[in-house]
């Protein structure tokens, strides 16, 4: 009679199941939890932008003179305001909001007139809390200028209401500058910029405080040679303050 013969299993398949396991715990982790912290940063990203532009504002109406109650320390709770009002309070516990006038690193560091917004928000953890027990933390930062930032302007048309502020007529009539031309005209349809055809505009900008559309843009545009840039907030008078001789 035959007999059946069982021979030992050294339990290796087991063995390599737990090691598979982890690994996959691992990857699932950085799947679910990363996705997680690439949409909070997306989020707060969106919150510190609004919130250095809303600062900006007010600190730009500040230095012009718009607006004379607001100080460093009513635009810094602005900037907290303002990312509160989107859910991150800075409570210490779910975000961190930080706000810098000036900013404290980045190309403005140090620099008067800009303000910088730092959001970490801080997440619990999904399949990571295998791996630790501490929060995830997305960083986000903006930076926005709430001043006047000199320019090498060599043409500066100050009139506010001037229809045709800065005009070119005449059959090949030109004018180069090295520099930029600034238009503070509001007329509607960049009616602060009237240029004939044949004519010739040459400038590093071409800054309008009003708005133009396409078709009033075709019109001049073969005529212009530079950067255009329409709705410029409209550069100050630079002897405003100064005394009449």
């Amino acid at each position: 009679m035959a007999k059946l013969i069982r021979s030992k299993r050294k339990g290796i398949i087991a063995a390599l199941v737990a090691v598979c396991l982890v690994a996959v715990f691992m990857i699932a982790a950085i799947a679910v939890d990363g996705g997680r912290i690439l949409d909070a940063r997306r989020q707060a990203k969106a919150v510190t932008d609004s919130a250095a532009r809303g600062a900006a504002v007010e600190m730009l109406d500040m230095i012009s003179g718009d607006n004379t109650s607001a100080t460093i320390s009513s635009i810094r709770a602005t900037a907290l305001r303002l990312a509160s009002d989107c859910g991150f309070t800075n409570d210490g516990t779910n975000s961190i909001v930080t706000v810098n006038i000036p900013p404290a690193t980045g190309a403005y560091a140090g620099q008067n007139g800009f303000v910088e917004v730092i959001i970490v928000y801080k997440l619990d953890r999904g399949f990571s809390a295998l791996m630790g027990s501490d929060s995830l933390n997305a960083w986000a930062r903006s930076v926005a200028g709430g001043t006047y930032v000199p320019s090498k302007a060599s043409i500066l048309v100050l009139d506010p209401k001037a229809g045709d502020a800065l005009k070119l007529s005449g059959k090949g009539s030109s004018l180069t500058v090295d520099g930029d031309i600034a238009v503070n005209s509001t007329q509607k349809g960049g009616g602060g910029l009237k240029l004939d055809p044949s004519t010739s505009l040459t400038a590093d900008n071409i800054w309008l405080a009003s708005s133009m559309e396409k078709t009033d843009y075709k019109k001049v545009q073969g005529s212009i040679h530079g950067q255009l840039r329409t709705q410029v907030p409209p550069t100050p008078d630079p002897y405003q303050g100064l005394p009449i001789p």
